[in-house]
């Protein structure tokens, strides 16, 4: 016999399959694709990847950022001689 977790979700589930009202799918999964309903689901899905998509956008600009800023030629590190800093130039 189940019992403690596993048994409570195994009767959780025998009723949940016992009522077929709460199981039932939504009228776009029906096939009303011209209900009020549909259009919703369908908006909804073009919002989240709108978002997606802006978010992986943004990502893909800060990394090309990095890395365009690590490639890029910047000013030579000063020489330090005998704890003085030099400019760069030889001195002979």
């Amino acid at each position: 016999m189940l019992c403690g977790r596993a048994g409570r979700g195994a009767l959780v589930l025998a009723v949940l399959c016992g009522l077929p009202r709460a199981a039932a799918a939504c009228s776009v999964c029906f096939g009303a694709s011209d209900s009020p309903m549909a259009a919703g689901v369908n908006s909804g899905i073009l919002a989240m990847l709108a978002v997606i998509g802006s978010v992986l956008l943004g990502f893909g600009t800060f990394i090309v950022y990095l890395i365009r800023r690590a490639n890029a030629p910047g000013e030579p590190a000063p020489i330090m001689v005998g704890g003085e800093r030099q400019e760069g130039t030889a001195k002979c």
